[in-house]
């Protein structure tokens, strides 16, 4: 891992166990950084982040792919409705969050240009009401394919989707152990976030995953897919552990529509 301290080793520090954007820093200077670790030396009016809190460090994506010029996020919203066997699924929508101002490698203290989150955005001092921060899958599409003919007409069910479905898998495979560690009935399910970035070549990258991600629905593109993901999250759960309890297999269940298959274990 390069350590030199120049604005060209851009990383993005995230507080864990934090959402809504809160706390996330933008540095380079990691020598500094070290040195605050290590108790060498004081910054008392300006530290580079609080050590009382643990952070998660991801390399900060300089060339993302701009919509609108501004750069974006795709949240997905996915189920583990059983952990043995193994059945996981991604929802048929998401949402595109897009930050308020032009992006550009400077600035990297402000928010409207750098923090995709849209609490952080609305509650920037300079963020502008009128400025929309949420796309449809179905608007990503459009624009997509209309910008150069950078993406076909089925870029977000050809291209996308499987993109998320193989990041999500392995993320489900590689903590499946700590995931396991359930009561003996196994009768749980998580619903959870996750956050990906496209770059400038559409390449899919992960970003955070929640474990609790929003659910509210007060915009109109969170409203044409929260309530339903919920209604049929609930439909699957149930009749999982209805399954179970008659001792019916979970290979084919009834309930899924808007949800499609991750992960179809036997």
């Amino acid at each position: 891992m390069p350590t030199v301290d120049t604005p060209d080793n851009l990383w993005i520090l995230k507080p864990a166990g934090l959402s809504r954007g809160l706390g996330i820093k933008i540095l380079w200077k990691l020598d500094a950084l070290k040195r605050q670790y290590d108790h060498t030396e004081k910054f008392a009016d300006d530290p580079v982040i609080d050590t009382r809190v643990n952070y998660i460090a991801q390399r900060y994506i300089k060339t993302p792919r701009l919509l609108d010029d501004r750069k974006s996020e795709i949240r997905v919203y996915w189920l583990i409705a059983s952990l043995n066997p193994l059945k996981v699924f991604l929802y048929r929508e998401g949402t595109v969050r897009l930050n308020s101002e032009a992006f550009r490698l400077a600035a990297f203290d402000n928010t409207l240009i750098h923090v995709t989150n849209v609490y952080q955005q609305k509650r920037h001092p300079e963020y502008d009401p009128s400025t929309r921060l949420k796309w449809s899958f179905a608007e990503l599409q459009t624009y997509l394919s209309a910008e150069r003919g950078l993406a076909g007409p089925d870029f977000i069910e050809a291209k996308l989707k499987p993109q998320v479905k193989r990041r999500l898998a392995f993320v489900v495979r590689a903590t499946i152990d700590s995931l396991r560690q359930t009561p003996a009935r196994g009768l749980c399910f998580g619903l959870y976030g996750a956050d990906m970035m496209l770059d400038e070549d559409l390449c899919l990258w992960l970003t955070g995953m929640q474990k609790g991600p929003g659910l509210s629905f007060e915009d109109p593109v969170k409203n044409r897919v929260i309530p339903e993901m919920l209604r049929e999250a609930v439909r699957i759960v149930l009749e999982v552990q209805q399954r179970r309890r008659s001792g019916s297999t979970l290979d084919e269940l009834e309930s899924v529509k808007g949800f499609e298959w991750v992960i179809n274990g036997n």
